[in-house]
């Protein structure tokens, strides 16, 4: 089945200011952008499984990479950001669960959550780390 979904745009608003993060933000974007196309064309359960893969993985990446540069720094907000960052990888794996054993599952639904979690991550979480980062010179 053929669902309408749109992709995710990269705005210059998603930008955290470090240079690294937002590399890998784009990243997540390109990942569940590709997630969308599979949607959209009505993909096999096993192409979707395999970029909700490469997409989980990658995300486990940015996670440890974002939480490593927030203690090195001391960033005050560390122990929300890794709630949040835990709170996704059960959801996601839930999701990603159910994908492997649901021939039914509705991608449009996983999409979604992906989409709306993370442009709503970077935008409200990620951002009130910008101005610490700037502050001690990250970039």
């Amino acid at each position: 089945m053929k669902i309408a979904l749109e992709k995710i745009a990269w705005k210059k608003d998603f930008s955290v200011g470090v240079a690294e993060l937002d590399e890998q933000h784009k990243k997540l974007v390109e990942l569940i952008n590709s997630l969308v196309d599979l949607a959209t064309t009505g993909a096999t359960r096993a192409e979707v499984d395999d970029v909700l893969t490469e997409m989980t993985r990658y995300a486990i990446q940015h996670f440890r990479a974002e939480e490593q540069l927030m203690l090195t720094y001391n960033y005050p907000g560390y122990l929300d950001q890794e709630a949040a960052h835990n709170k996704f990888r059960k959801s996601n794996g839930r999701f990603h669960l159910r994908a492997a054993e649901d021939e039914n599952v509705d991608t449009g639904e996983l999409v979604e959550f992906l989409k709306g979690w993370l442009v709503n991550h970077i935008q409200i979480m990620d951002k009130q780390y910008s101005a610490f980062f700037k502050e001690k010179g990250v970039q």
